[in-house]
């Protein structure tokens, strides 16, 4: 024999069987209904106003009966009565289930989830960075042509089209670097006009 209840809960339109007894929050965060509840089930945050909906209900094949909830506890009829617009509204973490029930949870007392969208397969991202890598074979200076290391690299970047300048920071190391690879280098030149490496 089954002894659980229907539990259905609009907007989402998610369905949960929860056992007499459990509250409506239990049942609702067992059931991935998001319902918000800042205090843990204990009554005092007042968030997780619901709205039992009374009615035979085809959709999900319900009949919810005011009596297929527990009673209004005193802290739920201390705020009805200090705020009336909660009238006919109950707490979930008060209210306990006593038979087959469709719940609606009020935008007010929904937990909104922040979520990670996946890439759309269909639509096509490209990425352009703004650092752009170049080789370079510097040639060696002779006695005739003796031109200086930032010289001679502007010249071989502006044979491969990119007119540039070397930051300034870059300057006091080029030269020994230019001895240490024989003049093979691997220049990182930022939005092809500055070389930064």
């Amino acid at each position: 024999v089954d002894d659980t209840q229907q539990i259905c809960f609009t907007p989402s339109g998610r369905k949960y069987r929860g056992e007499i007894g459990d509250t409506l929050l239990q049942v609702a965060q067992d059931a991935g209904v998001a319902v918000r509840s800042l205090c843990g089930g204990y009554g005092q945050c007042h968030q997780c106003w619901i709205e039992i909906s009374e009615g035979k209900h085809s959709k999900f094949k319900v009949d919810c009966k005011a009596e297929n909830v527990s009673g209004i506890t005193s802290i739920e009829r201390q705020l009805i009565a200090d705020n009336p617009r909660y009238k006919g509204k109950r707490l979930a973490c008060q209210t306990c289930i006593q038979g087959d029930l469709v719940i609606d949870v009020p935008e007010e007392s929904q937990e909104h989830k922040a979520y990670i969208s996946k890439k759309n397969p269909k639509q096509d991202y490209s990425v352009s960075s703004a650092i752009s890598l170049f080789d370079c074979e510097l040639e060696e200076s002779t006695l005739d042509e003796n031109p200086s290391a930032t010289e001679n690299l502007l010249a071989q970047l502006d044979k491969q089209g990119i007119k540039a300048r070397v930051d300034f920071s870059l300057l006091r190391g080029l030269q020994p670097l230019i001895h240490e690879s024989k003049g093979n280098l691997t220049v990182a030149v930022r939005d092809e006009n500055e070389v930064v490496a």
